[in-house]
């Protein structure tokens, strides 16, 4: 029965190392695909990502790489971390100008999506990253 335990403890280990690694991979993955989705030029078409003007929205795009989270919501160490963040607040980007958090705005009331598209093309990629980045030896 020691035996079994310990083989257990093993398996939940790897699987969670492995889950951390996805959960970091699909954050950076994430980021870089809403980057990747701005518009060219200004003023983006409704239905589009919105185009970069002042780089603020870009710059505001932050991985919480570091300050994961237990299931609790408390702050972790490396081997705790059951949750991870990718934060856009533009009172926060590089050039805020006084402005408040416009992203969800942008993203809901004028129709200039780049966060749900996003986490689409995440949901069709995340089967290839889990593959990738969660086994089991």
């Amino acid at each position: 029965m020691k035996d079994l335990n310990k083989g257990l403890i093993r398996v939940e280990s790897q699987v969670d190392k492995g889950a951390v690694r996805f959960a970091t991979e699909a954050i950076k993955w994430l980021q870089k695909d809403i980057r990747s989705s701005w518009w060219k030029h200004a003023p983006s078409p409704e239905g589009n990502a919105p185009a970069v003007q002042t780089g603020n929205l870009d710059s505001a795009i932050k991985n919480g790489m570091g300050q994961g989270r237990d299931l609790g919501g408390r702050f972790a160490s490396q081997e705790n971390i059951k949750v991870m963040f990718l934060t856009i607040n533009t009172d926060l980007g590089d050039r805020p100008m006084g402005r408040a958090n416009y992203a969800q705005e942008l993203e809901t009331e004028m129709n200039r999506p780049f966060v749900e598209p996003s986490l689409r093309r995440l949901k069709a990629e995340g089967q290839w990253l889990a593959k990738r980045y969660i086994t089991i030896r």
